[in-house]
């Protein structure tokens, strides 16, 4: 997935974090990845680098959108791949997976 870097008014935003690089053999199974690029390899590439991101902006929160904007720590514990970064999401986004909707179940 492209993601797309915007420096704008002393800002450096990335939009979208892409897939990540945290996915083992068994996923890469099932999903083919476009090229060996990765988001921190093409922002290096463009003079960027992770920590001077200051926003990251996730237009939605399907793993191909959301799931390079955390990364693991020597101990394999999440953390945020952009240490300096605030993180935006829209409240709809964010309240879809963190609050449990009901489900209509069939009458037996």
């Amino acid at each position: 997935m492209r993601c797309l870097a915007v420096e704008a008014e002393g800002r450096k935003i990335i939009i979208d974090a892409g897939l990540g690089t945290k996915q083992d053999e068994k996923f890469l199974g099932f999903y083919y990845l476009n090229g060996s690029d990765s988001l921190e390899r093409s922002l290096n590439a463009a003079g960027l680098d992770r920590n001077e991101i200051t926003d990251v902006i996730l237009t939605h929160l399907h793993f191909d959108h959301c799931g390079g904007a955390v990364d693991y720590d020597v101990l394999r514990r999440l953390q945020p791949a952009f240490p300096r970064a605030v993180y935006w999401v829209s409240r709809d986004q964010w309240n879809g997976p963190c609050i449990p909707i009901p489900v209509k179940r069939p009458p037996i």
